[in-house]
């Protein structure tokens, strides 16, 4: 994890989170944020899941894009955690934000994966 320190003491935690999809979604994501696109009856479903880790948001990737005949991609995002305050860990790898939508401005970086990866 990350902190920035102001002038005042006071901390902002900022995080590194991973997210794996396809490039089609990522352009989508690009232009409109992460959008959650169906809501089921458990509360546990509920959210936009991000990793901390690059392995496990590739295999998510990879394994989307296969389904979907799309190239996998990676998106990088430093997220302050104050901002989006409503969110949980689900392990010590994932982190579930229970949002209908979260703004574009906390991308970083995206990879789209070749497929000899």
């Amino acid at each position: 994890m990350i902190f920035c320190f102001y002038g005042n003491g006071q901390t902002n935690p900022k995080l590194l989170i991973i997210i794996g999809t396809t490039k089609s979604r990522a352009d989508s994501i690009i232009e409109e944020g992460f959008k959650l696109k169906k809501k089921r009856n458990r509360g546990i479903y509920f959210g936009i899941y991000f990793t901390t880790r690059r392995k496990i948001a590739l295999g998510y990737a990879k394994s989307r894009a296969k389904r979907e005949f799309d190239s996998p991609a990676v998106i990088m995002c430093s997220v302050n955690l104050s901002d989006y305050n409503q969110h949980e860990w689900q392990g010590n790898e994932v982190l579930v934000f229970r949002y209908d939508h979260i703004d574009n401005s906390i991308i970083k970086r995206i990879t789209v994966v070749s497929d000899s990866i």
